[in-house]
């Protein structure tokens, strides 16, 4: 007996929102792809981010964030194509990416990270805490500028966590 035919179409998924709403503020930037590389090694992930469409950001032993514009399809097939091991989650629909700037936004991430900011080279990053937020930091290549990967459900919570944590309760996270 042969199986069943094959299953209904899977509709594409909705365009990506951010959780303050179609047009997100300046602050808040929407990737096209966020997927958690788990079991990649160091020479795998360099490989994924060769041609530079695709940013791999260690945040523990062999545990890499793919951050893209890309569909999340292709972060997931690049991935696969030079780590065979590695397990991915997509996590794009589940993370909000907010970016802190300016000459104070050390002093503003310090005041509830409990690691010191220094330790992150440009372009790389740490999972760690900011305030009770679970969070992946992200230091810019340039001087002063941070992301700030959050889960979506709190992003709300973060942004007005950051922003009063500046230079007042109305201070741009990005400037």
């Amino acid at each position: 007996m042969a199986g069943p035919g094959p299953g209904p179409e899977r509709a594409p998924p909705p365009p990506r929102r951010s959780p303050f709403g179609a047009d997100p503020p300046d602050d808040v930037r929407v990737r096209g792809a966020i997927v958690r590389v788990d079991g990649a090694r160091r020479a795998e992930a360099e490989a994924v981010g060769r041609d530079g469409s695709i940013e791999m950001l260690s945040i523990g032993p062999d545990i890499w964030l793919a951050v893209s514009d890309r569909a999340p399809d292709e972060v997931r097939a690049a991935v696969g194509a030079v780590a065979a091991r590695a397990a991915c989650t997509d996590l794009t629909h589940a993370r909000v990416v907010l970016r802190v700037e300016g000459p104070d936004a050390r002093s503003r991430l310090a005041r509830g990270c409990p690691m010191d900011l220094d330790t992150v080279e440009p372009g790389g990053a740490a999972a760690t805490m900011l305030a009770h937020f679970e969070v992946v930091i992200r230091r810019g290549r340039e001087p002063d500028a941070f992301e700030v990967f959050v889960s979506r459900s709190v992003a709300r919570s973060a942004r007005e966590w950051l922003r009063g944590h500046g230079a007042g309760a109305s201070a741009p996270l990005a400037r």
